[in-house]
C-alpha cells in the first residue's frame, strides 16, 4: 500500500518543513520503508535544510516540484519508485500547489502553534479543505508544532479549539496527541544539514517525531480500504 502525507497550513513558521523531514526520516528508518518528500515550496524549506550536509546520502528520497500539475506529476513518480510513503511540503497558503497536494492526499497534515493567532491562520484553509472534501472523504490532522517548553494550557485544550475551526461535512478530523517541542537539537540539526535522528537518536525531539510518525501510522492503516 502506498500513502500520500501532505503538510499544509496558511502560514510560515510554523515548522511544517521541520516536520517534513523529521517525519520522512522516521517513516524510512524506524519502518524500514522507501519513503519520498516532495518539496513542494518554491520557498524549498526542505531541500534548505540539507544544503550543509556532508554525508553521501539521506535516509529517503527528496524532490522538488514547485508545479500546481503536481496532483498529476506525483503519482507516476510514486509508483515507478515503489515508494510505500511519500510526503509531500507544500507552500504556506492555499495557493493551486496546496490544492494539488490536498488532492492526492490520504492524510493532511495542518501544523499550528499553540496560539489561537495560528488556529485563526489555519482556518484560511478550510476553502480548500473543504473545496477538496465535496470530492472525496478527506483525513485532516492537526498537530502542535514549534511549543515552547513549559505549561500552556492553550495547547492542551487544543483539541477542543480544533474542532471548532476544522469540522466541516466530508473531513475527518483529529488532533494528535504528540506535540513537537521548539528545541535547541532541532536547531543544531539544520546548521549541520542533518535530520534529528541523526544528529541525536536518543534525543527529546527524535522521540518526538518517532511518536508522531507512530500516530500517523495509525492513522493512515485504520482507514478504509479502496474498493
Amino acid at each position: 500500500m502506498a500513502y500520500v502525507i501532505t503538510l499544509a497550513n496558511f502560514k510560515g513558521g510554523v515548522g511544517k518543513s521541520t516536520i517534513a523531514v523529521n517525519l520522512a526520516d522516521a517513516l524510512a528508518t524506524d519502518l524500514d520503508s522507501k519513503v519520498l518528500l516532495v518539496d513542494a515550496d518554491p520557498r524549498k524549506g526542505s531541500l534548505k535544510w540539507f544544503k550543509r550536509r556532508e554525508q553521501d546520502s539521506l535516509p529517503f528520497d527528496l524532490t522538488a516540484c514547485d508545479d500546481p500539475r503536481l496532483y498529476a506529476l506525483v503519482p507516476p513518480i510514486v509508483k515507478r519508485g515503489g515508494y510505500e510513503y511519500t510526503l509531500i511540503d507544500t507552500p504556506a497558503g492555499g495557493s493551486a500547489i496546496t490544492r494539488a497536494g490536498i488532492v492526492i492526499a490520504d492524510l493532511v497534515v495542518v501544523p499550528v502553534q499553540p496560539s489561537l493567532a495560528d488556529f485563526d491562520f489555519a482556518e484560511e484553509l478550510m476553502p480548500v479543505l473543504q473545496e477538496v472534501a465535496t470530492m472525496h472523504p478527506l483525513e485532516v490532522a492537526v498537530i502542535i508544532s514549534r511549543r515552547k517548553s513549559g505549561r500552556n494550557s492553550f495547547s492542551e485544550e487544543a483539541s477542543r479549539v480544533a474542532k471548532q475551526f476544522f469540522e466541516a461535512p466530508g473531513i475527518s478530523l483529529r488532533v494528535f496527541e504528540s506535540e513537537i517541542y521548539e528545541r535547541l537539537d532541532i536547531q543544531k540539526s539544520y546548521a549541520k544539514g542533518v535530520t534529528v535522528r541523526e544528529h541525536s537518536k536518543r534525543s527529546k525531539s527524535a522521540g518526538e517525531f518517532n511518536e508522531l510518525m507512530k500516530e500517523v501510522v495509525t492513522c493512515l492503516r485504520s482507514q478504509p480500504a479502496e474498493v
